[in-house]
């Protein structure tokens, strides 16, 4: 195959199977076989990470969405609870517990959304308790600071459920931990812009993004 006629194909390949489609290497013999081999076409353990990452990507926010619905619930959390997480800063106007724009952030908050304004239920008694007192307590009626803090550690243990009912293997956790590494700095570089408005509100003192570290401190078990 001529370099011209890869380069063509490769070009019309997705980005990730691009990068898997190795080049045949030369043959010196006169009259070899060009044929690649198996190894040289899938790119090793490079091309098969890169699939996977890929995987995870397509289906991140999805997932993201769905576990913190899931686990909204599966505890049986209050609306009392729900509101004191959606709350907005009075300063900026944005949500105080999660950072506008964030790739993690955003699909839990559309889940604390969509749980919010659910309908009545017709099987209650399946449904969780609501959470713990204290938790409960200190999410209604406690500091800023405490319910941010609160409302990352719900969320990461609902991934961790998730996560633990699908059966990840080592691999696919592992593919977690390197997108969710990404798009925490996405989440960072927004929280930081948060910060430059010209009424940050609470965002001033901020240093993290609750949720991206409950997301990657799920990937992290």
């Amino acid at each position: 195959m001529s370099k011209a006629v890869f380069a063509s194909l490769a070009a019309c390949l997705p980005l990730g199977a691009a990068l898997c489609f190795v080049a045949p290497a030369a043959s010196s013999a006169p009259g070899a076989s060009s044929a690649p081999s198996a190894s040289s076409v899938t790119g090793g353990e490079a091309c098969r990470q890169a699939a996977l990452d890929q995987s995870v990507a397509a289906e991140g926010r999805r997932e993201l969405f769905f576990a913190v619905l899931e686990g909204l619930y599966a505890d049986g959390v209050s609306n009392e609870a729900v509101d004191a997480v959606l709350a907005n800063d009075p300063a900026s106007g944005l949500p105080l517990n999660l950072v506008k724009g964030c790739p993690i952030c955003m699909p839990a908050y559309d889940a604390f959304r969509a749980y919010r304004a659910r309908p009545a239920s017709s099987f209650k008694t399946e449904l969780g308790d609501g959470l713990a007192a204290d938790l409960e307590a200190q999410l209604v009626s406690g500091s800023a600071d405490a319910r941010f803090a609160i409302s990352g550690k719900l969320v990461q243990g609902w991934i961790e459920r998730r996560f633990d009912a699908r059966r990840l293997s080592p691999d696919e956790r592992a593919a977690w931990a390197r997108v969710m590494k990404g798009w925490r700095e996405k989440g960072m570089a927004q929280l930081e812009n948060l910060r430059s408005l010209e009424q940050p509100g609470v965002f001033a003192a901020r240093k993290s993004c609750s949720m991206c570290d409950a997301a990657n401190a799920a990937c992290g078990r």
